[in-house]
């Protein structure tokens, strides 16, 4: 039984990742911020687009 809710549990959590970064508002790039989550050790997200 605990093996059955453990299991439930991470398949949950795991489901659910998605989500978490989906609320994440898309920001322009902004040096400063950047330098300050660096600093803070936080992880930052580069995401860049080419048309071409």
């Amino acid at each position: 039984m605990h093996r059955r809710n453990f299991v439930s549990f991470l398949a949950a959590a795991v489901l659910s990742l998605p989500a978490a970064f989906a609320f994440a508002a898309p920001q322009s790039w902004d040096d400063k911020v950047f330098q300050t989550a660096q600093a803070a050790g936080k992880s930052v997200l580069v995401d860049v687009y080419a048309s071409w």
